[in-house]
């Protein structure tokens, strides 16, 4: 029992020091300049050494930094991570790990710099004092020296400690002023001196040198003069050597004069108050070459800068030459005339045509060229050929040669791989081998470059809007296209220009505008060339100009296909089922005379609504089966429909018309109808008869007592255009084959043809 009870007692009193929890923390201040302590124990410095310190306690440990004055805490290793220059003082450090805290002191640097306001009125010297350790005391006096340039004055300076000085105080126009920090002076932070000069009277400044071309106007610009505090009371211009010339405005801040002979030409300029003078040359060339050679070309040639490129021969070729555009004009730079700078490939941007954002401020192409061109070049179909929106891609010499002509690209098997002509623009033929392109197209934006660039396309004008309703790119000088050439189902016209204008192009854009309603040479089909040679426009009394300049008249339009028919006559009397009678009838085309800009045509404007015949020029309705009149006054045919509703153009040209006609019929059933819209003109004025059955609305028909409704089908009926023949009309009950235009005849035999009276 009492061995158990010591067993007991032992491992109680044994087991917690045999399971302690220890860990350490070793510190090191590693420079002089500070201190660290551990808890509230002694301060470490770098004299300590490295420190270790084991704990059998896992509490926090607080380690705190003391930089001495003058220095600044440059590095912490905490725990095997380095910090560098932490604002952080105080560490919390806990085991049970092992934890290590490293800290480096350095001694603050300090610098006195001195400067001049905006670099306007003087300098300083020295510019800097740098690397001064905290805490330097000086053993022999520090001076900074202000001096003014001519005609200025030091009027503060800023940033001088208390224990410096200024000498003198306050200095007069012209003289130099001290800053001295004196033996002993003791530097505890950076010291910024910044000194601030003023003019009082004006100083005068003549502007840089120039190279000019014989011939050019000269300006002599004074504006940049600094005015002072007594402000400018006048300016002077004189020539002081050089080809005597006439200086005009020489009693103003610009002035100018025009050389005409080559030399070297000098001026000065004197302001008042205080009589301030600056000079400056004007070098005159003869031409545009002279001065490249002798600005540029000399220099370059002989250093071999831009020979390999043939810079000189690129600028010697281009429009730039021509123009007298010279080197110097876009090579703008910093200083004030030997050089004038670069301008390179990657620092400008072709898109901008200026420079880029790191390359700073300059000249560059949107100086002399139309800034719209950017968002033109953007806008067109050359921005997507490119890529991007680069312009040496169509000018390929680059800047010193920026010669680009349409043709080198828009011709018949170029080699960009464009349709030529291109797509749906035939007319365009009449320009292969030419740079005339630019006549119609604005070379950067060829979007906007189509018929409406000179007028509307359209022109807003008359009748023109009836007569085109398609879009700017379906239009063409010459074109004889129309509806049905661009699409099967239109909304409107499209009317080429060629059908109503020349086809000749060289009498494009020749001052005139032109109506031609005939031409010999149109091809074979087309609405013109259905035109009569007596085809013509007379001009009305009074010229209107729109709104482009353009002159027309309110003419009259005669002998036009597109507002003409059909007229059948007969030659004799046709007897009934006469199987010769279309030898019989005679065709002619009817014409209907209209006043451009007049008021809008129906139906009936063009051709008859509907189209009829009449005894006895015709006979039994020959050759027409709309309607016909005949020898007693009455109408028949299928505006008669046996005295039932007529057959409405819908249910036969339903290809062209959707809208069942309205109708009017007198006391003779000579019959009217009603105008109806045009659903599809592509059907319409297209030098064919549209014959399409509708196939989906059946045709109600009224017998003559009015008290018996027939629906009709016309879903099986066919027309055959060769033979004029229709076939599986319902209407025509039994007759299951008919030929239009047959003489009608009110026999028995007729009415049986239909009826069946004497059939099965």
């Amino acid at each position: 029992m009492f061995k158990r009870i010591l067993t007991i007692l032992l491992l109680t009193v044994l087991t917690p020091m045999a399971y302690a929890a220890t860990w350490s923390l070793s510190t090191w201040v590693k420079s002089p300049g500070g201190a660290l302590q551990v808890e509230n124990g002694a301060l470490q410095v770098s004299a300590n050494s490295k420190v270790f310190k084991s704990y059998t306690s896992s509490g926090v440990k607080t380690v705190k930094l003391f930089p001495n004055s003058g220095y600044t805490t440059t590095s912490v290793v905490y725990n095997g991570t380095t910090l560098t220059n932490p604002a952080q003082t105080s560490f919390a450090m806990s085991g049970p790990t092992a934890q290590s805290l490293y800290v480096t002191f350095t001694q603050l640097k300090y610098s006195i710099s001195a400067s001049v306001a905006g670099n306007v009125g003087g300098t300083v010297s020295p510019a800097n004092i740098a690397n001064i350790s905290a805490g330097t005391v000086f053993t022999t006096p520090k001076v900074f020296t202000f001096t003014p340039a001519a005609f200025y004055k030091l009027d503060t300076i800023t940033g001088i400690p208390a224990t410096a000085s200024q000498s003198p105080a306050v200095p007069l126009v012209g003289q130099q002023v001290t800053v001295t920090f004196p033996a002993g002076f003791t530097v505890t932070s950076n010291i910024v001196l910044v000194g601030t000069f003023s003019n009082e009277n004006p100083i005068a400044k003549a502007g840089n040198s120039q190279s000019v071309i014989a011939g050019a106007t000269v300006t002599l610009n004074g504006s940049g003069t600094l005015p002072g505090t007594a402000g400018i009371s006048s300016y002077v211009w004189s020539q002081t050597s050089g080809p005597e010339v006439t200086l005009s405005h020489s009693a103003t801040a610009i002035a100018g004069f025009t050389p005409t002979v080559a030399g070297s030409y000098n001026f000065s300029l004197t302001v008042m108050p205080g009589g301030s003078t600056a000079s400056t040359t004007v070098t005159v060339f003869a031409d545009a070459n002279s001065l490249v050679v002798a600005q540029c070309q000399n220099c370059h040639s002989a250093a071999g800068v831009g020979v390999v490129s043939n810079v000189y021969g690129k600028w010697f070729s281009s429009g730039h030459k021509t123009k007298g555009v010279v080197c110097s004009q876009c090579h703008v730079g910093a200083d004030t005339g030997g050089h004038p700078g670069l301008i390179r490939r990657d620092s400008v941007s072709e898109t901008s045509f200026n420079y880029t954002e790191s390359a700073g401020s300059g000249n560059y192409c949107i100086t002399c060229h139309n800034p719209e061109i950017v968002t033109e070049f953007a806008a067109s179909k050359h921005f997507i050929q490119a890529g991007a929106a680069s312009c040496s891609y169509c000018h390929v010499g680059g800047v010193h040669n920026p010669n680009a002509a349409c043709i080198d690209c828009h011709n018949p098997g170029n080699s960009q791989g464009l349709p030529w002509p291109p797509t749906g623009l035939e007319f365009h033929n009449e320009y292969s081998g030419t740079n005339r392109c630019t006549e119609c197209h604005n070379q950067h934006s060829v979007v906007a470059g189509g018929c409406d660039g000179c007028h509307g396309a359209p022109p807003a004008t008359a009748s023109h809007l009836k007569h085109f309703g398609g879009a700017v790119s379906q239009a063409g000088y010459g074109d004889l296209r129309i509806a049905q050439d661009f699409t099967a189902n239109s909304t409107g016209y499209i009317i080429g220009c060629g059908n109503c204008h020349p086809m000749d192009m060289a009498k494009h854009r020749n001052g005139v505008v032109d109506t031609e309603l005939y031409n010999p040479q149109a091809t074979v089909g087309s609405l013109k060339a259905r035109n009569p040679a007596s085809a013509g426009y007379v001009t009305g009394p009074q010229v209107i100009t729109d709104d482009k300049g353009i002159p027309y008249t309110e003419g009259t339009c005669s002998n036009v296909y597109c507002h003409s028919y059909n007229d059948w006559t007969t030659t004799a009397a046709i007897p009934a089922d006469d199987p010769n009678w279309q030898d019989k009838v005679v065709v002619t085309r009817n014409y209907k005379s209209t006043t451009w800009g007049g008021a809008a045509l129906g139906c009936s404007g063009c051709h008859g609504n509907p189209t009829q015949t009449s005894y006895p020029a015709n006979d039994g309705g020959a050759g027409d089966s709309h309607a016909w009149i005949d020898s007693w006054g009455y109408g028949n045919l299928h505006t008669f429909n046996m005295a039932a509703d007529p057959v409405s153009c819908s249910y036969c040209h339903n290809d062209t018309v959707k809208q069942k006609s309205t109708f009017t019929r007198d006391g003779m059933d000579v019959t009217v109808l009603g105008d109806v819209p045009i659903t599809d003109f592509s059907k319409h004025v297209n030098g064919s008869n549209d014959v399409a059955f509708d196939t989906q609305k059946p045709f109600i028909y009224y017998s003559s007592s009015q008290s018996e409704k027939v629906s009709m089908s016309l879903a099986s009926a066919t027309y055959a255009p060769a033979t004029k023949t229709c076939s599986n009309v319902s209407c025509h009950m039994k007759e299951t084959t008919v030929k239009w235009g047959t003489p009608y005849r009110v026999f028995y035999d007729n009415c049986d043809k239909c009826h069946g009276y004497g059939g099965p």
